[in-house]
């Protein structure tokens, strides 16, 4: 029993470390001695950019005066507003700016962000399609920068780079797992192509948006799949910064997670061939060690802490200290978590076991939904203004 408890103690142990240190240091040493370029021109084809929305009344002005403001030929640029099943101005503000080159396309009933926009792909014609949402803010070089990817007849989907705004003593740990993750996609796109996109701001192909994506996917996940199914490769451009505030709370954040980890793990089973190595390579490689394997956190995290447990009853040195820490953590994790709402945060010392333990505990309630088969079509966004 002791040698099962030290093989399921280092396996899990090195997994762990491998899925959340190992693997992004060994991707950003390949991306040192690997680059693959994009080859950048300064080109101005059509572009259709969309943003739907569900009672964005509070937001959707500003967010229209954003896009009209981008440095870009207005006869090749057009702005589309998806009003999906508002219920408050949206649609009238929106038809406002119609006389700037805004179309509206308000529809009666809700039926979710990814189902609007297949309603509206039939009717764009831009050759570049490039989707935001209405909380997302950028700079007026943004989509000049952005369409310069597309001179590189290879790139399909285009990414930009998220730029967290924190709120005032919200310190949710968000901020600084966007960072991590911006960290191995910049590596990532010099040695292949990315397996996601930002969704907050990305252009595509428009070739590749026909016959509309399953609503049930997370769009920039699946447009990155989809680039890759059809030989075009997902990259992202640094220089493009997309601005959002985080979310309120805890709770909204967790929600959020749990929604967009479960319509990611559906899209990766809907996906499941580029898991095949032998034929995809890179993609398959860092779907299985950076995806597949971060989502099997939470499993790794319990195995290791039970038979760390486990052997601290059998060899006080060194697992008893071990158990202690990994207590500890998860104890100042719960309180951070607990002490969210209070007038006065607990400080930067339970701020990221906070956001372990949220992070783990959307993992798992997203496995679930896996199982029983539960999926994410409409969905109540979560505030960020």
């Amino acid at each position: 029993m002791t040698a099962l408890a030290q093989a399921c103690f280092w396996t899990s142990a090195a997994l762990a470390a491998h899925a959340v240190i190992g693997y992004p240091l060994w991707v950003a040493l390949a991306g040192r001695f690997t680059r693959r370029e994009v080859r950048r021109g300064a080109v101005t084809p059509s572009v259709d950019i969309v943003i739907p929305v569900h009672d964005g009344e509070a937001e959707i002005a500003e967010k229209l005066r954003n896009c009209l403001e981008l440095e870009y030929p207005e006869a090749q640029r057009t702005v589309w507003v998806i009003s999906d099943g508002s219920t408050d101005r949206t649609s009238a503000i929106a038809e406002a700016f119609r006389d700037q080159g805004v179309r509206c396309l308000a529809i009666p009933e809700r039926v979710g962000k990814v189902a609007a926009q297949n309603r509206l792909v039939p009717r764009l014609s831009a050759e570049i399609v490039v989707f935001t949402d209405v909380s997302i803010r950028v700079r007026p070089d943004a989509l000049r920068l952005l369409v310069s990817n597309f001179a590189d007849p290879v790139v399909g989907v285009v990414s930009c780079r998220d730029q967290v705004l924190a709120r005032t003593g919200s310190g949710n740990g968000e901020g600084l797992y966007i960072r991590y993750d911006m960290a191995v996609r910049r590596y990532t796109t010099r040695v292949g192509s990315l397996i996601g996109v930002t969704g907050g701001f990305y252009g595509v192909r428009r070739e590749l948006t026909r016959g509309g994506w399953d609503p049930s996917y997370p769009p920039d996940f699946h447009a990155a799949l989809c680039a890759i199914e059809n030989g075009y490769r997902a990259a992202e451009d640094e220089r493009v910064l997309a601005f959002y505030p985080t979310a309120p709370s805890h709770a909204r954040e967790f929600e959020r997670k749990v929604r967009t980890m479960s319509r990611g793990m559906w899209a990766l089973w809907g996906h499941r061939r580029l898991l095949n190595p032998l034929r995809y390579g890179w993609t398959a490689l860092h779907l299985i060690h950076y995806k597949l394997l971060r989502w099997l956190m939470p499993y790794l995290l319990l195995a290791l802490y039970l038979s760390t447990a486990w052997l601290a009853s059998w060899a006080p040195l060194p697992y008893l200290p071990l158990w202690l820490a990994q207590t500890t953590l998860v104890l100042l994790g719960c309180l951070g978590l607990a002490g969210t709402g209070r007038a006065r945060p607990l400080g930067p010392l339970t701020r990221g076991p906070a956001f372990v333990v949220l992070f783990n505990l959307a993992l798992l309630l997203s496995w679930r939904n896996l199982v029983v088969g539960r999926r994410f079509v409409v969905w109540e966004p979560t505030p960020r203004s």
